[in-house]
């Protein structure tokens, strides 16, 4: 485990954790740690300090694309919500259809 200090006039703390999420990251991480254990891999403090970073992007578009990831974020939620509420439906919806054909109601 490591702290990691953000300087909040260069970086976005929520775009600084997100960033550290994506597949780019992650890819760099896992090509970079070191160890026979696959599940806990270590890595240096200059791995950390060397994951590419966008460091060109202002921290006013660091906090829009936050705001976007944010709000797409919810919709997905929302998608998964009513998905699940739709395959419940369905289901219900089944084993009404199956008991009226076993009752030979169809």
């Amino acid at each position: 485990m490591m702290r990691l200090e953000i300087n909040e006039s260069k970086a976005n703390k929520r775009f600084v954790h997100r960033w550290l999420a994506c597949t780019l990251v992650r890819d760099y991480i896992k090509s970079k740690a070191k160890g026979t254990s696959p599940t806990m891999k270590k890595i240096s403090q200059e791995i950390v300090m060397n994951i590419p970073f966008p460091s060109d992007l202002s921290i006013a578009e660091q906090r829009r694309i936050v705001a976007y990831l944010d709000e797409l974020q919810t919709k997905v939620d929302t998608m998964k919500r009513l998905r699940e509420e739709a395959m419940k439906e369905l289901d219900v919806l089944l084993s009404s259809i199956l008991d009226k054909a076993f009752k030979g109601e169809l």
